[in-house]
């Protein structure tokens, strides 16, 4: 299991409960940091808030559908978040439900959503949608492809930024690369150094630098074949 850097649950047994699950870098740091003292809890009580490693977003209707299609969301709590939501439905949600690996999942999503806007609604959103994965695709374009790692892990990344990277004892890891609001591309707590001109790529970890990823291309049939079948 992989946690990305922000990664969103729903509460099924609270109902319209939504929660961010902190980083294992940020559990570390809480764990090290030391209790307050008692006269300082009330001080800082507001701060306290963004510590917590748990933040409620409000109700379900008030979430973005691209938040809730990131991760296996029931498809009913899906409908009931149409019937209900507050800020309608935008290129974006559709660019993202556009991305959901499951083609089934992805063919009812697409469904739910064009019944919900109409044929004409529906199709101008997904000619923006088809836009921004197309502007996203040029700028993920030195991290695309297949690769291998000395660790033996080999990697795909696909146009949408999914990765999937597969150990050589057959456990597989999902993650996805995200770019950052400084414009880098950045998998979890690793960003791309785009200043190097070999054929590999280097991954850098944000917090030390001596630690990396290093990966090289890998465009045999033997890597695709074993990349397709375990996903």
């Amino acid at each position: 299991f992989h946690v990305l850097l922000w990664r969103w649950c729903e509460l099924a047994v609270g109902g319209d409960a939504w929660m961010r699950i902190e980083t294992p870098e940020e559990a570390a740091e809480r764990l090290k940091a030391p209790a307050p003292a008692k006269e300082e809890k009330v001080e800082n009580e507001e701060d306290s808030e963004d510590d917590a490693p748990a933040t409620y977003l409000g109700p379900l209707a008030e979430q973005r559908l691209r938040v809730l299609v990131q991760t296996r969301t029931p498809l009913s709590l899906v409908r009931r978040w149409m019937r209900n939501c507050t800020g309608g439905v935008t290129a974006e949600d559709v660019q993202q439900v556009q991305e959901v690996e499951d083609l089934r999942v992805r063919l009812v999503l697409q469904e739910i959503v064009r019944e919900q806007l109409g044929d004409a609604g529906f199709e101008e959103l997904y000619a923006e949608a088809t836009a921004i994965a197309e502007r996203r695709k040029q700028r993920l374009s030195k991290a695309l492809g297949r690769f291998s790692s000395p660790n033996g892990i080999v990697w795909h990344v696909s146009p949408a930024g999914a990765v999937h990277g597969l150990h050589q004892d057959g456990s597989r890891l999902r993650d996805k690369v995200e770019v950052t609001p400084d414009d880098k591309l950045q998998i979890g707590p690793f960003v791309l150094d785009e200043t190097r001109s070999c054929s590999c790529i280097h991954w850098h970890r944000t917090d030390d630098h001596s630690k990396a990823w290093v990966w090289s291309q890998d465009k045999s049939l033997g890597t695709r074949v074993r990349l397709g079948l375990a996903f």
